[in-house]
């Protein structure tokens, strides 16, 4: 387990389990940049098996996690990544505008959900969530790692969506493990219509990186970028104080991207006023 900086308990959680089960292959490693990708590569650094499985900490595994994903990979040796279903575990009954959401998708990125079937998938245009999925230690290190995400409550960047991009890209194989089951703990304040909405201010900004990831950020560049926003979101940002609050699923969407706008234009901010975000930007691999 990677600890990312944190100021809680875990330190006392972790020894505290150790105890319990003296055999538990529990090893505990502290990470004091604050960053996702920090974590995932010390992770990653650290083991000692050319596979390595990804999860969270909101999540419950089924028994037969692991072994499903050490069965397909053997039984696939061209099998770079691998992702399976993340079914939700609701913490209250969901309301009927989320299921009418979620009603034929096979993925939903504001709750991190996927089902793609019940039937292994093999292919260069697979894809996976950072909280179920697997890599072959030499595929992440040869694409460059995982992309700066979160820095605390602050998003940067797109994490593991930009290995899954850049597998595509390089026509790694991707696969999809329907036995490889977990279920995602998802609390009340998430099923709302603003969560959703607010959702985008995570998503967009590794958008946005990707598009400006060692790219130059001249003057003209970054006022075509801004021309660009506002060409593009001006109607959202004008039909979105007039959509009611509520469940409608049209206005949830004109909302969601009018803050889609809004983020796209904060980030362009941060690029110009932030050396950090722009040291990122500028920084071709990051790890592990």
């Amino acid at each position: 387990m990677v600890d990312n900086a944190s100021t809680d308990g875990t330190p006392d959680a972790i020894r505290e389990l150790a105890e319990e089960e003296p055999t538990r292959p529990l090893r505990y490693l502290r990470e004091e940049r604050l960053g996702n990708h920090y974590a995932r590569h010390l992770g990653a650094r650290a083991a000692r098996a050319p596979l390595l499985i990804y999860t969270d900490d909101d999540v419950e595994v089924e028994p037969q996690w692991v072994q499903a994903y050490v069965d397909a990979f053997e039984a696939h040796p061209e099998m770079g990544a691998a992702g399976g279903p993340a079914k939700p575990r609701w913490e209250v009954d969901p309301p009927q505008w989320l299921l009418n959401r979620l009603a034929g998708t096979e993925c939903y990125g504001p709750l991190a959900l996927m089902d793609r079937g019940e039937a292994f998938l093999l292919g260069t245009d697979g894809y996976f969530f950072g909280l179920n999925m697997a890599i072959r230690f030499d595929v992440l290190s040869r694409l460059g790692g995982f992309r700066p995400e979160l820095f605390g409550r602050l998003t940067l960047g797109p994490g593991e969506w930009a290995l899954v991009l850049a597998m595509q890209a390089a026509g790694e194989p991707i696969g999809y493990v329907p036995n490889a089951v977990l279920w995602h703990h998802v609390p009340a304040h998430r099923m709302t219509p603003e969560y959703s909405e607010k959702w985008v201010w995570h998503g967009v900004p590794g958008d946005m990186f990707e598009r400006w990831h060692l790219k130059p950020r001249t003057p003209s560049a970054v006022a075509h970028e801004v021309w660009r926003i506002l060409r593009t979101y001006w109607r959202p940002w004008l039909r979105a104080p007039t959509m009611r609050a509520g469940d409608d699923l049209d206005a949830i969407r004109i909302r969601t991207l009018a803050n889609s706008g809004w983020c796209e234009l904060a980030y362009v901010w941060r690029m110009i006023t932030r050396r950090d975000v722009r040291a990122y930007l500028d920084t071709e691999r990051f790890g592990p």
